[in-house]
C-alpha cells in the first residue's frame, strides 16, 4: 500500500512510502530517511504521527488502523530529543543501545545501508547487460555443429529477459514480476548450471576431436573443419560466461535476501 508523509519543514514537497500492513512503523521511517538522504537532510530528526497519535516504531502499520493511502505527518523532533528516536535500518540488525536501549549508530546503519542498496542497483544493471551478451550467443550458436542448442539457449535467454527485476535505490524494485526476485535469482542458478553441464561437454568433446586426428594441425581437411574448431571455441567461451552468470546470480540472491 501507498503511505503520503507530510512535513511542515517541507511545505512544497510530500514523502511517500510503500508498506505492507504487517511492517512496523521504523520500516516507513527507514524509508523516509532515505528520501531524505537523497535531499541532503538526513539529519532531520523526526516522528511519526497519525490522527494526533505519535507513531512507536516497534508497532505495525495495522496496530494503527492505517489504511492504503493514508497521510501521516513527520513531527520534527529536537536535538535534545534526540536519543528518544528508534529508527531502526531495514537491512541491518546490529545496533548499539545506550543504558536507556535506544539506538546509537542511526548514521552509520543508513550508511550501509544506502552501500548495499547502491550495490543491488548495479548489480542489476550488469546482470541485464549480461542478458545481451548471452543473445548474442543465441545468434552464433547457429553456427555451431551442435545448432540445435539455439532452441534452450533462447528460452532461457527469453525467461531471464520477461522475469528479470528492475531496481532503484529510490524506487526500490519496480515491474510485475519484482516480487519474484528470490525465486528468479535460484532460476538463474539452476538453469545455468545445467546449461553449463551441456555446454562443458560440448566443449571438452569439441576439442578432444581437435586435438586429434584430422584437426591435429589446425588445418582443414577430412573430417576437420573450420566449423568445428569454431564450434569447440564457441563453447568454451560461452562456458565463461555461464559460469560469470553463476557467480552473478548468487552474489544477487545474497544481497536480495538482505
Amino acid at each position: 500500500m501507498i503511505i503520503y508523509v507530510q512535513n511542515k519543514a517541507f511545505p512544497h514537497k510530500t514523502f511517500v512510502a510503500s508498506a505492507k500492513p504487517s511492517d512496523k512503523v521504523a520500516r516507513v521511517r527507514a524509508q523516509l530517511l532515505h528520501i531524505l538522504y537523497e535531499l541532503g537532510k538526513d539529519d532531520h530528526l523526526f516522528r511519526l504521527r497519525y490522527k494526533g497519535q505519535m507513531l512507536r516504531d516497534a508497532f505495525t502499520l495495522q496496530d494503527y488502523e492505517i489504511a492504503d493511502n493514508a497521510i501521516l505527518t513527520m513531527m520534527p523532533v529536537g536535538k535534545s530529543q534526540e536519543m528518544l528516536m528508534e529508527i531502526r535500518s531495514v537491512s541491518s540488525s546490529q545496533f548499539s543501545f545506550d543504558i536507556h536501549g535506544q539506538p546509537a549508530n542511526v548514521k552509520n546503519a543508513l550508511e550501509a545501508e544506502i552501500q548495499t542498496f547502491d550495490l543491488r542497483e548495479k548489480m542489476v544493471v550488469n546482470f541485464k547487460a549480461l542478458l545481451n551478451v548471452h543473445l548474442l550467443f543465441v545468434f552464433l550458436s547457429m553456427m555451431t555443429v551442435h545448432w540445435y542448442s539455439v532452441f534452450w539457449l533462447f528460452v532461457c535467454w527469453l525467461l531471464g529477459v520477461w522475469f528479470v527485476p528492475t531496481y532503484s535505490r529510490i524506487g526500490g524494485f519496480v515491474g510485475n514480476t519484482s516480487h519474484l526476485k528470490i525465486q528468479f535469482c535460484i532460476g538463474v542458478l539452476v538453469v545455468s548450471v545445467a546449461c553449463l553441464a551441456a555446454t562443458l561437454y560440448f566443449c571438452i568433446s569439441g576439442w578432444i576431436f581437435v586435438a586429434s586426428g584430422d584437426c591435429s594441425h589446425w588445418m582443414e581437411s577430412g573430417h576437420c573443419t573450420h566449423k568445428k574448431i569454431y564450434t569447440a571455441s564457441f563453447f568454451t567461451l560461452h562456458a565463461l560466461t555461464l559460469i560469470l552468470t553463476i557467480v552473478m546470480g548468487a552474489f544477487m540472491l545474497k544481497n536480495f535476501w538482505c
